[in-house]
């Protein structure tokens, strides 16, 4: 975690991700008392697309997930990640933002080349069941979007650049997903709302 602590019981995955942010799940495992994991059964490009990349996650409930860029297969395997602790927002505020200090890896990004960009993170809990609708606009719209569900998986990613960019994702009452804006430019500043329908 952020502060030290080993992140036991944390669900670790390797995403294939094909050419248009699709993905599949490679391999799976959680990791021990000592925040250790090891998955030795898992294959390069075998999602669905003819060429993909392998990113690794690592989810813990209370926790935002964290992702990398697995580039070098088979080398450079020794991957390791960190969980911050969740920042809450609440379902129908309108959020003000400013990339800050995190660094984020999703689906796209700018590209598949190891790319972690400067972002925002926010956590919702679903408060019933329905549809989560997350709209974000700036001035200057050069960002990425996704909403990661709580099993660390993605729920929703849009890269456009028009504002502004509405996404929609399921939810269950009770269970938080996040929703991450990722710089890919110089935009800085934009404002988020959150529905659920």
């Amino acid at each position: 975690t952020a502060d030290g602590v080993p992140a036991s019981d944390a669900k670790v995955i390797v995403l294939a991700v094909g050419w248009n942010g699709g993905s599949t799940i490679e391999a799976s495992a959680r990791t021990d008392g000592a925040g250790i994991y090891g998955m030795p059964l898992v294959r390069a490009y075998a999602g669905p697309d003819s060429i993909g990349w392998l990113l690794v996650g690592a989810s813990k409930p209370g926790y935002f997930s964290d992702f990398k860029w697995w580039l070098d297969f088979p080398k450079d395997a020794d991957l390791d990640l960190q969980l911050d602790r969740l920042t809450h927002i609440h379902a129908g505020e309108t959020i003000r933002g400013l990339i800050g200090e995190s660094m984020c890896a999703g689906l796209g990004y700018g590209g598949w080349y190891g790319r972690r960009a400067p972002c925002a993170r926010y956590a919702l809990t679903a408060p019933m069941s329905g549809t989560l609708e997350v709209t974000v606009s700036a001035p200057v719209f050069e960002f990425d979007i996704d909403i990661v569900k709580p099993d660390g998986l993605f729920a929703a990613y849009d890269a456009s650049n028009r504002s502004p960019v509405r996404l929609r994702a399921p939810v269950g009452a009770g269970l938080t997903y996040e929703i991450r804006v990722a710089a890919i430019g110089s935009g800085r500043e934009f404002e988020v709302s959150t529905a659920i329908r």
